[in-house]
């Protein structure tokens, strides 16, 4: 971390990583807390010589830096003080306010977790917003079963026989397909249990076969799931608005109960058919028998890979909480129990990667259920990609023991994305524009994920973060996770001023819908004379946070501005006579009650008449404001 990137932090709240100390003279013995929180989680720093006051964070500086920085790594390296060795990295910076001590923690392996302190297990922590917490008992537990050697998937299950735990039809019919794929192997005239004991799902135990638990969540009867997960397998839950609309007590508009009962066979039977009939985009035929499509539609492809993402890496072993699949009007969330044991760059990179269910996982590849294995992540981004869509959102919580994917009906280069993208100064093309608002999107990206984002080959790929980078758009940085390209600094204070980036605007989530248009909001045949200002970040900002309306304090206190005139001089009044805003009152422009609003249908509206105007006369003209009404559910 440079001097530079911390005075952007510090302006910002303190997060999930990292941690301020005023600590001038002495290491506060509470930090250790901290240490483990983030071994536990997903790594972070600690700075000392932080002071905060008033919510306020500035730099002070330690008093004796060379002291301080002994003591602290000491303790790190003390046997015992950790239940496992704690690797660090340490730095200083200078400032003229003082001098910095800063350490970076690193997450541990699985295996190690949880670190906790002085041989107490009940001294376990993990990082939650901007704190740190004590472990409960739940949290314990899930960090052993990610530790275990003997995945729960793998377990006998003492109480079942395995005459009678089976569904003789998920069996009939897993069977069928893997012959057909796998035609002349050796397990073709196995009985169903030597089947099942050629693959592993049947094990001896105290001198008798039982069933594994992967054997049951594949095959098992109702009865015999309830024994080993005394849950359903997923929920799935509709909602008719949009995601930003929905109440916090609001409850769903349907419920699909069918999928809760039955093996992960029956569950992936059920959820393919319900979205086929249902929510489909492009319709598609299903194999009777098989419950295979007989077309490759890029929403199906998608929608699959993530199901089975949730289906495959679940922790079954946690027996409070189930998977859910929710959809909204402009996106599903496909969310599980149990953190992924890849983050970052490793879902990008090819090659075997660490899975909580192999034997799932492999059992269902056999028989063409997903495509190849360790391939899931990548191919839902390139079903986005190929559907014009923004990329999905990964979210990996370690803290939270979950994992969940995003799949938006948001399109890449929507009109609030075209008006960043025009206004940022630079010529971007389709794939530098993805990458980019992809990363404005989260803050930062890595190269593997950038190179999912654009779908072009890995040189292209730093061809186009090399530009970026050039064009000051990102800022490339050495971090302990390897290479990463942030958003700019001068784009980042907005972040750090309380602004939120431009979200695209919504086009609904199950129908299908026309590719936007390919001409920018800010028309290029438009005579110079004619052509609208084009609005900087700080006029963008204003746009976005006048979305519904807002006040003149309202507005200063989003921007930042002191000076009520300054206000009007530089955003308000241009922002109004070139129509991206307008007042609720223009009739008495200076009522009290006055407020300010976006009016981006009057501005498209107006660019669609001008483009008529420059045209010739005898040309025929669709009007660019004509567009499919809004599309809904069902």
């Amino acid at each position: 971390m440079t001097l530079e990137e911390l005075k952007v932090r510090l302006k910002q709240i303190e997060w999930r990583d990292i941690e301020y100390k005023e600590a001038t003279s002495d290491v506060p013995k509470r930090i250790y807390k901290t240490v483990s929180a983030f071994a536990n989680t997903v790594g972070g720093w600690i700075v000392f010589g932080i002071q905060e006051k008033d919510g306020q964070f500035t730099i002070k500086g330690v008093a004796n830096a060379d002291e301080m920085q002994g003591s602290f790594i000491n303790t790190l390296r003390q046997k015992g003080k950790f239940s496992c060795a704690v690797s660090f990295k340490e730095d200083v910076l200078t400032d003229e306010a003082g001098t910095l001590l800063v350490f970076y923690i690193p997450e541990v392996h699985r295996a190690h977790k949880p670190v906790h302190l002085d041989g107490r297990i009940d001294e376990s922590y993990v990082r939650k917003g901007g704190t740190t917490q004590m472990c409960n008992r739940d949290e314990i537990e899930a960090f052993f079963r990610d530790a275990s050697t003997e995945h729960f998937e793998d377990r006998a299950v003492p109480a079942l026989d395995v005459t009678n735990c089976f569904d003789a039809e998920s069996l009939k019919w897993y069977r069928h397909f893997f012959g057909e794929r796998h035609s002349g192997h050796e397990t073709e005239a196995k009985t169903n249990l030597e089947f099942l004991e050629h693959f592993g799902l049947v094990v001896a135990a105290d001198g008798v076969l039982r069933p594994t638990c992967a054997a049951i969540l594949l095959f098992g009867t109702n009865a015999a799931m309830h024994r080993v997960i005394p849950r359903q397998v997923v929920d799935f839950f509709i909602f008719q608005c949009k995601k930003a609309d929905k109440l916090p007590e609001q409850r769903w508009d349907d419920r699909i109960e069918s999928l809760s009962e039955g093996n992960l066979l029956k569950a992936w039977q059920r959820i393919v058919e319900v979205y086929r009939t249902r929510f489909a985009e492009s319709r598609f035929e299903l194999d009777a028998t098989s419950m295979q499509r007989k077309g490759t539609p890029p929403d199906y492809l998608a929608f699959r890979e993530a199901v089975l993402n949730l289906l495959i890496h679940q922790d079954y072993g946690d027996q409070a909480r189930k998977a859910k699949i929710t959809l909204y009007a402009d996106e599903v969330e496909f969310w599980n129990p149990g953190a992924s044991f890849v983050t970052g760059e490793e879902f990008f990179k090819p090659g075997d990667k660490p899975v909580r269910n192999t034997r799932l996982r492999a059992m269902l590849t056999r028989i063409g259920i997903g495509e190849q294995a360790n391939t899931g992540i990548r191919n839902i981004f390139a079903h986005q990609r190929e559907l014009g869509r923004v990329p999905p959102v990964l979210e990996n919580d370690p803290t939270g023991h979950a994992f969940s994917v995003t799949l938006s009906k948001q399109t890449l280069v929507s009109e609030r994305q075209k008006l960043i993208r025009d206004s940022l100064g630079a010529q971007l093309s389709d794939e530098q524009a993805a990458v980019f608002i992809h990363a404005w999107h989260q803050g930062e990206i890595r190269p593997l994920e950038a190179q999912s984002v654009c779908g072009q080959p890995l040189a292209d790929t730093q061809t186009i973060l090399k530009f970026l980078v050039v064009q000051s758009l990102l800022e490339k940085h050495a971090d302990p996770g390897g290479e990463v390209f942030r958003v700019a600094a001068h784009l980042r204070e907005i972040f750090a001023e309380g602004a939120q980036p431009i979200q695209p605007a919504a086009s609904g989530m199950f129908t299908e819908q026309a590719k936007p248009a390919a001409r920018s909001m800010f028309s290029e045949q438009a005579p110079p004379a004619a052509q609208s200002f084009k609005p900087n970040i700080k006029h963008l900002q204003v746009i976005a946070f006048c979305t519904t309306p807002r006040s003149v304090a309202e507005i200063m206190d989003n921007l930042g501005v002191s000076s009520r005139q300054h206000l009007k001089y530089q955003y308000l009044d241009p922002l109004l006579k070139d129509g991206w805003l307008r007042m609720t009152e223009p009739d008495k422009p200076t009522s009290p009650t006055q407020r300010y609003v976006s009016d981006l249908n009057k501005k498209r509206s107006e660019e669609a008449a001008t483009e008529q105007t420059s045209q010739p006369a005898a040309s025929t003209i669709t009007p660019s404001a004509t567009k499919p009404p809004e599309p809904g559910i069902g």
